[in-house]
């Protein structure tokens, strides 16, 4: 079951109460612009470590507004999303989801964090997925609390990113990403990408799982 990382604490963004303000009908107004810096940085990534970000934010999202309900949607959501990008040709890259079964400052967001992912995963076709990372990261901010250690794991992540995942001319996908790229408490000289993605596979259940869905 896909675990919320240890670098966000669940427990402080659900007890801030959610105070935001949100356009179901034009979300995209209220989140102003991109940050250009963070359009750059992403742009020199890999498009795979640009998925990993985009998935990174919508954990952050996710454990902001969920809020306990019974069934952890979104999170499986993401695990699938995980699943694929750390593959080729393993897993169907989960569907997209129905708008009006999200409606309301607290499902509205998750939902278009989680889209954004899937929208990053198209763009890597026409060079777009960078403006998707941007956007993951606006809903971010607009949703969660300060102080939440967003902006500071934000400023860790794109940092290890690059220095991981450096974008190739002959090679725009990139490696598979582990999880552990995006926690600043593991260090990336001890980070065995390889051994991280083989046993984040080994330990999925396609049968808890019903995004999980073997090509």
């Amino acid at each position: 079951m896909h675990k919320i990382p240890a670098y966000i604490d669940l427990a402080a963004l659900q007890r801030s109460p959610v105070a935001f303000l949100w356009d179901d009908w034009d979300p995209y107004a209220s989140l102003g612009k991109f940050d250009p810096d963070t359009e750059e940085r992403l742009s020199a990534m890999s498009d795979r470590a640009i998925i990993a970000f985009t998935i990174g934010c919508a954990e952050w999202v996710a454990a902001r507004l969920w809020r306990n309900r019974p069934e952890p949607t979104p999170f499986r959501f993401m695990e699938a999303c995980w699943a694929y990008n750390m593959t080729d040709n393993l897993f169907w890259l989960p569907p997209e989801s129905d708008e009006r079964e999200w409606q309301g400052k607290e499902l509205a967001p998750i939902d278009l964090a989680l889209m954004t992912i899937l929208n990053a995963i198209y763009g890597t076709e026409d060079a777009t997925s960078a403006d998707e990372g941007a956007l993951a990261e606006q809903i971010a901010l607009r949703v969660l609390p300060g102080p939440s250690g967003f902006p500071e794991w934000r400023r860790e992540a794109l940092q290890r990113l690059a220095q991981l995942c450096p974008r190739l001319p002959t090679d725009s996908l990139g490696p598979p990403v582990p999880k552990e790229a995006l926690d600043p408490a593991m260090p990336l000289h001890a980070l065995d990408a390889q051994k991280s993605v083989a046993d984040f596979l080994e330990g999925l259940d396609t049968d808890r799982n019903p995004y999980l869905r073997r090509i």
